[in-house]
């Protein structure tokens, strides 16, 4: 029988011939759109063969100031030549996820190449309930136009929100990561949006769950809250000092690996350090939740919903 298949070298590395000269060691992204560093200590020269290994725990300069989180998603920013957490710029590339925390003072990570993060529960993807309150307005969520949590001008009490329909327990050693925009801001100071993870939902507001973590834009101030609350438990909704600009993208993580202590961070930023946020004494399930409510008022308010998500382990 005639052969139908050669191997033509190894799995993990990609045979390319180099378009430019490169130093050792590069990091590049394949033509498959996956990432890949040059497996040679001698650098290359323009047209001449090379290989680029796509596969390995790879130790990487990394972004200075910022935290990036075990197992979290990893971008090559190719000006600056180092690792962050997110797309800088549009030759910006994915790498792979995190292996281990990275402090903000560490100028170094270790990444795994074309190892995704897997998100448990997401959202945008999963089974979610929608709960408007309303007489005779319309607050809407509008999945098929850019994700866009609304409050409308009538004159009355109004709620708009998403609530994941699957749960995960507080044991869970769970991460939430979540993305999103204020377009247009509180016309007044009535409106509050909150994100993040609680045991249910509620018609007038997100710190009236009986369980509930995460952060808060209102009262058209510009700033961005943090609180968690689990039976008598409360942190309330408190200024991390960072704020957020109209149309700009903000990026939250809840590290809730360590229930009675647990982080969150702003775009990167760990924020109120010194402040415990303990829901180690929830015994429910927790769910994914995005929640827009205003008073009665004239109020309009819209937000965009990019992600919402939660990785986790239970070794």
């Amino acid at each position: 029988m005639t052969a139908q298949a050669a191997i033509a070298g190894p799995g993990d590395v990609i045979p390319q011939v180099a378009q430019a000269a490169y130093g050792p060691y590069e990091v590049h992204q394949l033509p498959n759109g996956g990432a890949g560093f040059i497996n040679s200590g001698a650098g290359t020269i323009l047209g001449q063969g090379m290989n680029l290994e796509m596969l390995g725990a790879i130790v990487l300069p990394k972004a200075a100031g910022i935290a990036l989180l075990d197992g979290g998603k990893a971008f090559w920013n190719v000006a600056d030549q180092e690792v962050t957490y997110l797309q800088t710029s549009a030759g910006d590339f994915l790498l792979g996820s995190i292996v281990g925390d990275a402090r903000a003072t560490d100028g170094e990570c270790t990444v795994n190449f074309n190892v995704f993060p897997v998100y448990t529960f997401d959202l945008l993807r999963d089974p979610r309930t929608v709960a408007p309150v309303l007489t005779a307005g319309s607050p809407s969520f509008d999945l098929n136009r850019d994700g866009l949590l609304l409050l409308d001008a009538t004159n009355e009490a109004q709620k708009i929100d998403l609530l994941g329909v699957d749960g995960f327990a507080t044991g869970n050693k769970g991460i939430v990561e979540l993305a999103f925009a204020v377009i247009a801001d509180d016309s007044g100071t009535a409106a509050v949006f909150s994100i993040g993870a609680a045991s249910g939902t509620n018609a007038t507001a997100f710190t009236s769950i009986a369980d509930s973590i995460g952060v808060q834009c209102k009262a058209h101030d510009g700033k961005i809250y943090a609180e968690s609350k689990t039976g008598s438990v409360t942190v309330a909704p408190t200024d991390t000092t960072l704020t957020y600009t109209v149309g700009t993208r903000v990026e939250v993580w809840i590290d809730m690996r360590n229930p009675a202590l647990c982080a969150i961070y702003v775009n990167g930023v760990r924020v109120l350090t010194s402040t415990v946020f303990d829901v180690s004494a929830s015994a429910v399930n927790w769910y994914l939740l995005a929640h827009l409510v205003k008073t009665a008022t004239t109020d309009t308010m819209k937000v965009r919903l990019d992600w919402l998500r939660q990785r986790q382990m239970t070794q």
